[in-house]
C-alpha cells in the first residue's frame, strides 16, 4: 500500500499544478461559461483544500501545521475574492457575502481533513 506522505513529498510540483489548473477551470467557467452556483464552486474549494493541505504536508510533513496552512490559505483566498470584487468587478453578481465566504472556508477543511483522516489510518 501507497503511504500518503510519501507520495505527496514525491509530486509536490504535479500537486501545485493540479492546483492551478483547479483555479484555471473555475475561472473560465465563471467568466466564459457564466456558472455562479455557489454549490459548483463548493467543489473546487473541497478539492482545493485537499491538495493544498498535500502540497504543504509535502513541504512540512506534518498534518498540523498542514491543517492550519489550509485554514491560512483559504482565509487569505476569501480576500483576495473580495479585493477582486471591490476594487475590480463591482458587480453586485460577484459579491461576496457571509455564508458564501463560511461555506468556501468549510469545505476547504473539509477537504483536507479527508486527506488528514486517509493519512491516519493508512
Amino acid at each position: 500500500m501507497v503511504n500518503l506522505l510519501e507520495w505527496a513529498v514525491s509530486i509536490p510540483t504535479v500537486i501545485f499544478l493540479v492546483m492551478v489548473l483547479v483555479c484555471v477551470i473555475a475561472e473560465v467557467s465563471d467568466f466564459v461559461f457564466k456558472i455562479h452556483s455557489n454549490k459548483y464552486y463548493s467543489v473546487f474549494h473541497f478539492v482545493g483544500g485537499g491538495l493544498t493541505y498535500l502540497l504543504i504536508l509535502s513541504i512540512t510533513k506534518n498534518s498540523c501545521i498542514s491543517l492550519f496552512g489550509v485554514l491560512v490559505v483559504g482565509v487569505l483566498w476569501e480576500i483576495h475574492e473580495w479585493l477582486l470584487w471591490k476594487f475590480i468587478l463591482k458587480k453586485k453578481l460577484y459579491k461576496p457575502g457571509e455564508k458564501d465566504t463560511l461555506n468556501d472556508l468549510v469545505m476547504d477543511i473539509l477537504g483536507a481533513f479527508i486527506f488528514y483522516v486517509l493519512e491516519a489510518i493508512r
